[in-house]
């Protein structure tokens, strides 16, 4: 763990985070939108989803802010509406992210893999409308990095979803559920740096039996677990969600609402600045909050953060043609070393690894034991000897 800069007090800390508030609140208004979209792969399962983006103008329908601008899929809690997560997307949005909230599994027999599957979808099929020109996100979308979290059962949900789809960059999770199949069985398989919130007040999903059991299950080389002192599992949404319903009996003497969305605000979004955008000072914001906040308990590690690479193309991977219905001629810059160069399928499931020694590298459209893989979107994942990965979207013709 890197330790905090000796420059920073409590007095530097305060201004820091003015600074960071401030910056965020100004660059973008709220942009929303709907998108009914439609998983092929899964048996054109209906996927339709909330969306909040960067905007100059606040509004239904608006045109995005220019720029390209990473997703983040957020899942909601048992029964719990996604209009509730307002603080979640007002401290996110202005800040530079898409988030996208699925309205799959709403019922109290939800089925918690299959939201998993429809978040990492909903980063794929975002990314997919930034390359068609009839889209309200044609040209808006970062596809180079996604982030994936959630609250209760949408917590758990994203750690399903992402143990299962390696080519997401970030994990965070608030108060996450331990759900059917298990989360914290599925939190081994996943390697990307995670954030693991949990509240000593929360009676719904107490740490010791869902949060800490994942966050030690992990085999992220960046993990952390941070508990919100008097925090509670429905503080992060607004007031009045049917969230509470669930808070019968739990601990009075809990944080005030507005201090825990602070704290979560504090925590969250740092933690994606950092490792999807590679800001060094985003980094530093974050271990201070944990340094200096006495509300805050924590553990965790980050043996390996994430190579100081600006968001969008560095490395200048390409394939081509794309589409293409016999294979595609993958490239990279000269001037970068590429350790690994991976296929992966929509859900994330690695189809083959390719020669990364020389560029370009080709792809036949056929599997690690040669046979030809059904049409549709790959993901081609490469990772550098720093640390750092992009990745490209190909679609396979057949």
């Amino acid at each position: 763990m890197r330790s905090l800069p000796s420059c920073i007090g409590r007095g530097g800390l305060a201004a820091l985070f003015l600074l960071f508030a401030g910056n965020a609140s100004a660059q973008h208004e709220v942009g929303r939108t709907t998108i009914h979209f439609v998983d092929a792969s899964r048996g054109d399962r209906a996927v339709s989803a909330r969306i909040k983006y960067p905007a100059d103008v606040e509004g239904q329908d608006v045109a995005p802010a220019a720029g390209l601008f990473p997703v983040v899929a957020w899942g909601h809690g048992l029964t719990v509406l996604v209009g509730s997560y307002t603080p979640l997307w007002e401290a996110l949005v202005p800040a530079g992210y898409v988030v996208v909230l699925p309205l799959t599994e709403g019922t109290f027999g939800a089925n918690p893999l299959e939201l998993g599957r429809d978040l990492a979808f909903v980063i794929s099929a975002m990314q997919a409308e930034s390359q068609d020109s009839t889209s309200l996100f044609f040209g808006a979308i970062d596809a180079s990095v996604s982030a994936i979290g959630g609250h209760s059962m949408g917590g758990g949900a994203a750690t399903l979803g992402a143990a299962e789809n390696p080519w997401i960059d970030a994990l965070v999770s608030l108060t996450a559920l331990e759900t059917n199949p298990s989360a914290i069985a599925a939190a081994a398989n996943i390697f990307m740096p995670s954030l693991v919130v949990g509240g000593t007040a929360d009676c719904v999903t107490p740490v010791a039996g869902n949060q800490r059991p994942m966050y030690e299950n992990l085999s992220a080389d960046c993990r952390y677990l941070v508990e919100l002192t008097g925090g509670t599992h429905c503080g992060f949404l607004d007031p009045g969600s049917n969230c509470e319903n669930f808070e019968g009996g739990c601990p009075t003497d809990s944080l005030q609402r507005a201090q825990q969305i602070a704290q979560m605000e504090a925590l969250v979004v740092p933690w994606l600045d950092a490792h999807l955008g590679h800001d060094a000072l985003a980094w530093s914001t974050f271990q201070a909050a944990l340094a200096t906040d006495p509300q805050l308990s924590w553990e965790g590690t980050c043996n390996v953060v994430s190579a100081p690479v600006a968001r969008g193309s560095t490395l200048g991977l390409t394939a081509l043609p794309n589409p293409s219905a016999v294979g595609f001629s993958v490239q990279w810059s000269a001037a970068h070393a590429v350790r690994t160069l991976r296929v992966h399928d929509v859900r994330g499931r690695s189809v083959r690894q390719l020669h990364a020694d020389v560029s370009p590298a080709g792809w036949d459209g056929r599997s690690a034991t040669g046979e030809r893989v059904p049409g549709g979107v790959y993901w081609i994942r490469a990772e550098l000897e720093n640390g750092s990965h992009e990745t490209v979207r190909v679609v396979l013709l057949r």
